[in-house]
């Protein structure tokens, strides 16, 4: 079910910006920014075979975690929601600073500025997506702990 609401989601804001083109989406720079910095970040902090985890968590209908693997799943996907959002805005001011850095032309100001804002898009369209994941393992979470009582 997950997996056929992310699909519709990702058609629909596609749909949204194909009326602007879908090429104007697509900053590979951006993407490297955004996914290579926080996916880095979270290898850091040890929490990614939790977040492989959390992904799995998604796609199964049985709940065969206990709830020590099911906080640090959680814990998992928090910390790479923050750091997407921070990562996508590092690379948001980047992009602003290097523009107004430099001596452009009024006519290619706009697209630059919106070249660099893709960054935060791509940031906050990956939270969008872990959103979902996030509120299973929570509902995993206090069911376990009610199950407990």
């Amino acid at each position: 079910m997950y997996l056929i609401a992310l699909i519709v989601t990702l058609i629909i804001m596609m749909l949204a910006v194909f009326g602007s083109g879908l090429f104007y989406v697509f900053d590979s720079l951006s993407l490297i920014v955004v996914f290579g910095v926080s996916i880095a970040l979270l290898l850091v902090t040890g929490l990614w075979r939790d977040f492989k985890r959390s992904v799995r968590i998604m796609f199964i209908k049985k709940n065969p975690y206990n709830l020590h693997e099911l906080y640090r799943a959680k814990l998992s996907v928090t910390a790479f929601q923050a750091l997407l959002l921070t990562s996508g805005l590092y690379g948001t001011v980047l992009g602003l600073i290097a523009l107004l850095q430099g001596n452009q032309r009024p006519n290619i100001f706009l697209p630059s500025v919106s070249v660099s804002l893709i960054t935060l898009f791509y940031s906050l369209t990956a939270i969008i997506i872990l959103m979902p994941i996030r509120f299973k393992i929570k509902s995993l979470i206090i069911d376990l702990e009610h199950k407990n009582d």
